[in-house]
């Protein structure tokens, strides 16, 4: 929360906020809950977790999106896709947001 309060501080005033947070319920996560260890420290939230930290922080969602789907040949086309979103599954959530 702080750290993006303090991003919120520096954006100007028509500016934006770009926040990279990880997803609880991705394949990654999923993997870390069952014993496979992963290389870094790495924070899980919902999504709706992240929606209430960005909204406590005093910014606005602009726009979001899911990236880095399990990396299986025919999940591709589904990351790729402007009208299938498949964001709930996805690694990490990437926002862009402006102060509220």
């Amino acid at each position: 929360m702080r750290a993006i309060e303090k991003l919120r501080e520096a954006a100007a005033t028509a500016g934006v906020v770009v926040l990279d947070l990880w997803n609880r319920w991705s394949h990654r996560a999923v993997l870390a809950v069952l014993g496979r260890p992963l290389e870094v420290e790495t924070r899980y939230d919902r999504i709706r977790d992240m929606r209430r930290m960005i909204a406590e922080a005093g910014l606005r969602v602009r726009q979001w999106r899911g990236f880095g789907l399990p990396h299986l040949r025919p999940l591709l086309a589904l990351e790729r896709s402007r009208r299938l979103r498949c964001d709930y599954l996805a690694q990490r959530i990437v926002w862009i947001c402006e102060r509220a």
